[in-house]
């Protein structure tokens, strides 16, 4: 789970339609087409607004709250500042490779400059991804078992070949380039054009799923999908051995092909690395179609869903699957979508994903006294990230020791947090100037046995006099990109700085790439070789602290 801190936010909550409070930018999606095609990279343009007539607001960052199935994004412009009633467009280039309809939550990272304090708004766009082939009739939005009985229902049919009519297509043209065919074992290639007698040859025919493993009858004996050309010495060498990686005791090996034993001290057989994904998704398929006969898969499967991604499908696996399913009427759904593979937690059995239910909240908020002095409600967003509904039981405010932080929030009890949604509580505060070591503990209780606590700290103290002194320090240039100065002002001396940290946007302390330097009374020098994003200065003067934002812009 990804922390966020620095960020402080309030929402309006369906169940509690009686809490408002002021939004200080407005997002509104401006993009009209809500189907997308899998696998494609397409724009989402959100038109972000600002709402102040009074105060610039930096947009630092955007984030996905529920990145399931890797999906994958790209932003651009990031941080920019929106001047006082301006509205600028944001394009996020989004790439989704699986048919499902996606509820893309985003949350948008921002910061009121004069306040430096930040928060968060939510949007929630729904887009529909579908594949535009054969496959959204029968696996739009279906995950797990049901994906897989649909799969299975798929390829429960097709034309079937004599044995000697599928090996005939495998060496005359599935498997024929230029009329030859290569060992995928060894990669000794043959010149031929009809099934080659084995006896002047040596060249055999591979059984990927063994006969004796239940591949022994019609039409699974004769399936091209997992029927491949071989050099007889290999094809006796693996045999019906299980596929894995070997790790000792070497029996035979050659061009990357070896049989050995694998970690557990089992005999297996490893495939060179160009054929390992094939091997992968030719079992895959079989065990989908035959029901994994003999629960030949269920050792190997952890080992070829690695495969997959050592080998992925390139051209001549996919003319392979075209040539075939002319021949048999169906095709290799994993090798169309070997992502398909990520949606099943089993292909060798019927166990399901477990439940692991994720609740997603910032565990660390940081309250700026300027916003304070506004006795403004801050939104706090919590969200189930996870494949199972979340009962919140309660939310408590937790005695720290310090004087409290928080005086007020929205309790809630026995609220149902499906997953993918995201709601939010108010929290308000209460200011005591002449402290500034306020702090607080909300405990977020639910299902029955879990919480996570979300501590809220004061990040400006409040002595009114000496704030005022402290703020008259500035960062510049800012933005910046390699280097910038603390300009201090002649109240303060140098000496009386006795820290200086910088924060990235989450809260987290970056000591690497960055350093700082006196440079005379009247400044210092920072120095950091940074990406670009919003960050945070931190000073300690005598006993007090001042944390200033700074934006690093290359």
């Amino acid at each position: 789970m990804i922390k966020f801190f620095y960020k402080v936010i309030f929402v309006i909550f369906t169940s509690y339609l009686a809490a408002f409070a002021k939004d200080y930018i407005k997002i509104v999606n401006k993009s009209t087409n809500f189907q997308e095609q899998c696998s494609q990279n397409f724009n989402i343009d959100l038109g972000i607004s600002n709402l102040t007539t009074n105060q610039p607001i930096t947009i630092d960052s955007i984030v996905i709250a529920n990145p399931h199935y890797k999906i994958q994004y790209k932003l651009t412009e990031l941080p920019f500042v929106l001047t006082p009633a301006s509205l600028k467009e944001q394009l996020i280039q989004v790439n989704f490779n699986q048919n499902l309809d996606y509820n893309l939550n985003f949350l948008v990272y921002y910061t009121i400059n004069n306040w430096h304090q930040s928060f968060v708004e939510n949007s929630i766009i729904n887009i529909e991804f579908v594949y535009n082939d054969l496959y959204d009739n029968f696996t739009q939005n279906k995950v797990s078992l049901e994906l897989k009985s649909a799969l299975a229902s798929y390829l429960s049919t097709h034309t079937a070949y004599t044995y000697k009519e599928a090996r005939q297509y495998m060496f005359g043209s599935i498997d024929n380039v230029d009329g030859w065919v290569e060992c995928v074992y060894t990669g000794r290639k043959l010149q031929t054009t009809t099934i080659p007698d084995v006896n002047t040859t040596h060249f055999n025919n591979e059984h990927t799923w063994p006969q004796s493993m239940g591949a022994d009858y019609e039409p699974p004996k004769s399936d091209l999908y997992h029927m491949y050309p071989t050099d007889e010495t290999a094809n006796t060498k693996r045999g019906d051995y299980p596929f894995g990686f070997v790790k000792s005791n070497i029996m035979w090996s050659e061009s990357g092909s070896m049989l050995g034993k694998d970690e557990n001290g089992a005999i297996v057989f490893e495939p060179r690395d160009v054929h390992k994904g094939n091997v992968a998704r030719s079992l895959f398929y079989f065990a989908t179609a035959y029901n994994n006969p003999y629960n030949y898969l269920n050792s190997q499967e952890k080992t070829l869903r690695q495969w997959m991604n050592i080998d992925t499908v390139d051209n001549r696996e996919r003319k392979r699957n075209s040539d075939i399913a002319a021949l048999q009427g169906k095709r290799n759904p994993f090798i169309d979508h070997p992502e398909f593979i990520d949606r099943i937690y089993s292909i060798s059995t019927n166990e399901d994903f477990p439940a692991i239910p994720q609740l997603f909240v910032q565990q660390q908020v940081n309250i700026s006294s300027f916003f304070l002095k506004e006795n403004e409600p801050y939104k706090l967003f919590l969200s189930n990230n996870g494949n199972s509904t979340i009962i919140i039981d309660s939310i408590s405010l937790e005695n720290t020791g310090n004087e409290q932080l928080v005086n007020n929030y929205q309790n809630i009890t026995n609220y149902t947090l499906n997953t993918d949604t995201t709601i939010a509580i108010n929290v308000y505060f209460a200011d005591n100037y002449q402290n500034n070591q306020q702090k607080s503990n909300l405990i977020i209780y639910y299902n029955g046995n879990s919480q996570i606590k979300v501590n809220f700290k004061e990040l400006y103290f409040n002595a009114v006099t000496e704030k005022d002194n402290l703020q008259n320090i500035s960062i510049y240039p800012n933005p910046s990109n390699n280097y910038t100065y603390l300009i201090i002002p002649g109240s303060i001396s140098t000496n009386s700085i006795k820290q200086i940290v910088l924060y990235n946007s989450f809260g987290e302390e970056v000591k690497d790439n960055f350093s700082f330097s006196m440079e005379d009374n009247s400044s210092i020098r920072l120095e950091y070789n940074l990406q670009s994003n919003y960050y945070f200065v931190r000073l300690q003067v005598k006993n007090q602290f001042i944390t200033l934002p700074l934006i690093i812009s290359k």
